[in-house]
């Protein structure tokens, strides 16, 4: 079994706030798997279980968009202070990407 460090967990959870955060439009599952994924940041089953782990805390809300079908992440304030208050431990380099 793969054992990340508590900085490396957390630092893969405040990516997923910034991605959530940065996008111009709501993402979906996929969307943000798959970029994770492209970019190799980390793997699939790390991804899934940060993105329910950042639902159930109360970082994020994933709901069915109003417009459409999809269901989307939003960020909440809990998460956007603690992006806020943490975003500096995200490299510079993968703020960029």
């Amino acid at each position: 079994m793969f054992l990340e460090n508590t900085e490396e967990l957390a630092q893969n959870k405040l990516l997923l706030l910034y991605i959530i955060n940065e996008s111009s439009i709501p993402l979906t599952n996929n969307e943000i798997t798959e970029f994770i994924l492209e970019k190799n940041y980390m793997n699939y089953f790390f991804t899934q279980q940060y993105l329910s782990e950042l639902v159930s805390s109360g970082f994020v809300d994933y709901r069915k968009q109003d417009d459409s079908d999809k269901n989307v992440y939003i960020l909440l304030e809990k998460g956007k202070a603690t992006l806020s208050y943490f975003q500096d431990r995200i490299p510079e380099k993968v703020k960029e990407e």
